[in-house]
């Protein structure tokens, strides 16, 4: 296979959205003690913005529809900072690892979520690709422990009960 420009870029961009959301993680961890968990929602959020501004006129994005700004704006309240509060908070008491697994095994929340509210056949590759027997391992507080994770139990309960991850 010869290797061409494009294909460089690709994986060059593969590598650095890799990179840059495994290396958020233990940022975050970093950071939320010294700035808050507000404070650091608002910088990680302003980021973006700036971010997504500077390369918007490149890529020539338009601006969105006046009637559309309360839909994108609850979006943005709901969604996005939510998100960014909810991570920060829950990375004070949860390792950077277990944080990046739990976050990981979202679509399989999303999936599972999707068959039992809406009806949505799911597909045997679903299963065969979930990260969810690895988010249980994590949040297991040790061996023969039965995992009171799998019962309902949240990594921030076991961790705040002094818990270890493997």
């Amino acid at each position: 296979m010869a290797v061409t420009a494009g294909t460089v870029r690709v994986w060059g961009a593969g590598l650095g959205v890799v990179v840059l959301w495994a290396s958020a993680f233990p940022a975050i961890r970093v950071a939320a003690p010294e700035l808050g968990v507000v404070g650091l929602s608002f910088v990680r959020l302003a980021v973006a913005a700036i971010a997504l501004l500077a390369v918007a006129p490149v890529f020539g994005v338009r601006p969105p529809a006046p009637r559309d700004l309360h839909l994108i704006l609850a979006c943005g309240l709901a969604g996005m900072t939510a998100y960014q509060l909810l991570l920060n908070q829950g990375e004070l008491s949860v390792p950077a690892g277990t944080a990046s697994i739990l976050v990981a095994s979202a679509p399989l929340v999303s999936v599972g979520l999707a068959a039992v509210a809406l009806g949505e056949r799911q597909h045997a590759w679903s299963a065969a690709a979930s990260p969810s027997p690895a988010s249980r391992w994590c949040a297991c507080p040790g061996p023969g422990s039965g995992c009171p994770a799998m019962y309902g139990w949240s990594s921030a309960q076991l961790s705040s009960k002094g818990s270890t991850t493997p």
